[in-house]
């Protein structure tokens, strides 16, 4: 008996794993060509509500899904190095949520004021001084004035709008398909698009989800309203609507669902299952906080050369600036932004060879990775050497010694200016 990860032949009746996102098979009982678009009633199909009347499909697969949580893990710029080599994708989950789809219209009725500009001359008086006596003079300039005016009128606004149905995730999830997805149109429900995925059922009505659905229109309605705007300003805007909905319709949305972990703590990412334009953590990503202590250290010989700086210019009480006392300071700040770039560039680079060298162990125990790419995982993978720059280990006495050249060069130039 098949399951809902698998399909029944209609010619021979074994049973066919079910692969996500897949439509046609060959039956590996009998060779029959099988498309699950033409099949009446596909096994794996089994979980969808009977009623539901529209979709928008997944366009992604689990694949994808892992891949755009390795590059996620490893882009901020303080990830952890060993990120890939200590963390690990725990689960991925491909998952259609359920929603009511509503469509409709409000007619509104709007009042406002609109803020016309002009300006307007005014007498001004400037003092002058001439042959020891001051005078007043009338000088006329001119102010921005703005002539309120109330307007009304009425409006129409057509929308369509998505919210969640079910009970199992929290708003911020739902909210990343009843947004990101807007745009995208739902095509008609064939159980086909299910076959493989988990789904989740339907616990609210469209009643029960009212609030949700007033929070949604209210920017169409509001978007209606302000295209009557007039004048240079607006203010005081008021309405009130009418809406009226169509019959409300069954709908699943794609929800793709990743759980990372890295020593011993878990993190949840959500995203699309479209084109992961929206993609959402339940918490900040891993950062190596050690790496940012070292950046923040590499600007030591800054402020130590500013310090020296200020009791330099007490010392010579000098009045005024010279380019030559930035010297110093420029130098070490120089210096701070070239180290900042090393450490964060070597990093970068590391944590994308290791995110090269692990796809490349994993395709090669899948079996399926053309020589082609095979031979560029290979050069990306390569470990960079670490710069110069980059090297922290003697931190203690680089930056004590730098500390010391750049104040150095800064109170030299304070004392050289007493000389010029």
């Amino acid at each position: 008996m098949a399951t809902e990860s698998q399909i029944s032949c209609p010619s021979c009746g074994g049973t066919i794993d079910v692969i996500p996102g897949q439509s046609k098979y060959d039956c590996p009982w009998c060779g029959n060509a099988v498309d699950l678009f033409k099949a009446q009633t596909p096994a794996a199909a089994a979980g969808a509500p009977s009623d539901v009347q529209r979709i928008v499909p997944f366009k992604i697969s689990e694949n994808d899904l892992h891949a755009l949580v390795m590059h996620m893990v490893i882009q901020p710029d303080y990830a952890p190095d060993d990120i890939l080599s200590a963390g690990n994708v725990e689960s991925k989950e491909l998952l259609y949520l359920p929603f009511w789809q509503l469509t409709g219209s409000s007619d509104i009725n709007w009042t406002a004021s609109f803020g016309y500009d002009r300006q307007e001359p005014y007498t001004d008086y400037v003092t002058e001084t001439r042959n020891g006596r001051t005078y007043s003079r009338p000088v006329t300039r001119y102010r921005t004035v703005t002539d309120w005016r109330p307007a009304s009128g009425k409006a129409r606004a057509d929308f369509t709008v998505r919210v969640y149905a079910g009970e199992a995730q929290p708003p911020p999830v739902t909210g990343l398909l009843e947004n990101g997805l807007l745009a995208q149109q739902a095509a008609a429900y064939a159980p086909a698009y299910v076959a493989g995925y988990s789904i989740e059922p339907f616990a609210k009505s469209p009643e029960e989800v009212q609030g949700r659905v007033a929070e949604l229109v209210d920017p169409f309605e509001a978007s209606a309203m302000m295209s009557h705007a007039q004048g240079d300003r607006q203010r005081d805007w008021q309405r009130s609507s009418k809406r009226t909905f169509q019959d409300p319709v069954r709908c699943l949305m794609p929800l793709a669902r990743a759980v990372f972990s890295y020593k011993d703590r878990n993190y949840v990412i959500c995203a699309d299952g479209v084109s992961f334009a929206s993609v959402l953590t339940d918490q900040p990503l891993p950062v190596d906080k050690s790496r940012g202590s070292r950046v923040q250290w590499g600007f030591a010989p800054l402020w130590a050369s500013l310090l020296s700086g200020i009791a330099a210019g007490f010392a010579t009480d000098m009045e005024y600036a010279h380019p030559i006392l930035l010297a110093g300071p420029a130098l070490a700040l120089v210096f701070g932004l070239l180290r900042r770039s090393s450490i964060l560039g070597f990093s970068r680079r590391f944590r994308k060879a290791s995110l090269a060298q692990k796809r490349l162990d994993e395709y090669m125990q899948l079996g399926n990775l053309s020589y082609e790419e095979a031979e560029r995982l290979k050069t990306e993978a390569v470990l960079p050497s670490k710069p110069l720059l980059a090297r922290t280990g003697p931190d203690p006495l680089t930056l004590t010694l730098l500390s010391l050249t750049f104040s150095a060069v800064t109170a030299f130039g304070f004392f050289a200016m007493m000389f010029l």
